[in-house]
């Protein structure tokens, strides 16, 4: 199985674009639950071979499905507000 890789890892910036991309993941996801019928993600996906059930490793399926994987890595300087805020977003999606 093929899948796209999309990595990001650098220093946790307003301006290097982390927000825009982790955004663009959440707005990928919500289109492709609204694309359904129903719109229920339950339809979109299924459970990875070998993982436990409930397990939040997921893949896309179906015809046109091309996966897609979006890795963060980076850090921030302990005052910056801005970059933990989006290093909270990151880990709630």
């Amino acid at each position: 199985r093929f899948a796209m890789f999309d990595i990001h890892c650098k220093r946790i910036h307003e301006y290097k674009r982390q927000l825009l991309n982790i955004l663009q993941v959440v707005d990928r996801y919500l289109r492709l639950c609204d694309s359904l019928p129903g719109g229920h993600e339950q339809h979109l996906y299924r459970q990875m071979p070998g993982r436990p059930a409930g397990a939040p490793n997921l893949v896309p399926h179906g015809p046109g499905a091309n996966p897609k994987l979006v890795i963060f890595g980076g850090k921030a300087a302990p005052s910056y507000w801005a970059a933990k805020k989006v290093i909270q977003l990151i880990l709630s999606v």
